[in-house]
């Protein structure tokens, strides 16, 4: 996962259907522009069983294309919202982004997705 803006709806539902992913042998981790310290305190906010991934330097938002610009909030190089699937051989067999940080995946969609790739 690649996000910006209020994640904690986007969490809080991979939380609550983090043993479906485990189950469909997923490894969860969520990324952010976020430095580690913060993200260390937002997943202990919400008791998240999965690990967060600091991107301070934009490395992978820049390879996935994330990278936005909210202008109206002021927000510039920015990760956009979005879910990848990664198979075992390193293979996108996933992907969903949203120019709307209020939107979420299809939970249903990206199960069978992860079950696809296991």
């Amino acid at each position: 996962m690649v996000s910006t803006g209020d994640t904690a709806p986007t969490f809080d539902a991979t939380v609550a259907n983090g043993d479906v992913f485990e189950d469909a042998g997923a490894t969860v981790l969520g990324l952010s522009a976020d430095s580690a310290f913060s993200l260390n305190a937002f997943r202990d906010e919400h008791d998240l069983s999965f690990d967060l991934v600091s991107d301070m330097d934009g490395d992978a938002i820049d390879a996935y294309g994330l990278e936005i610009d909210i202008g109206d909030l002021g927000l510039f190089g920015v990760a956009n919202r979005a879910v990848f699937v990664i198979d075992d051989g390193g293979e996108v067999t996933y992907t969903w982004t949203t120019d709307d940080p209020t939107n979420e995946p299809d939970y249903e969609e990206l199960v069978e997705a992860v079950e696809a790739a296991a």
